[in-house]
């Protein structure tokens, strides 16, 4: 990894639960402990498996189910990224 210089802000990925989106938590908590920055991950929904199903309208147990989701993707990344601020 090159030489990152003072930056500020945040270093913000999408996740939906697939294999590619872990893998670009990772790649981002890395790039971030490297810039000293915090990352944010934030829902990315589309037509996946990975992604929770629910009825096609907004639902208090839809929304529960993605929380779940980042947080659990969050989780993974901070066993291998400790010490990166993960949001």
């Amino acid at each position: 990894m090159s030489e990152v210089q003072s930056l500020a802000g945040t270093v913000v990925v999408g996740v939906d639960g697939s294999r590619s989106a872990r893998q670009a938590l990772q790649w981002a908590a890395l790039w971030a402990a490297a810039a000293q920055l915090p990352v944010t991950a934030v829902a990315a929904l589309g037509n996946r498996p990975e992604v929770p199903s629910a009825d096609p309208g907004p639902s208090a147990d839809f929304g529960d189910e993605v929380r779940r989701m980042v947080e659990r993707e969050i989780a993974a990344v901070m066993q291998t990224s400790p010490g990166v601020r993960l949001e």
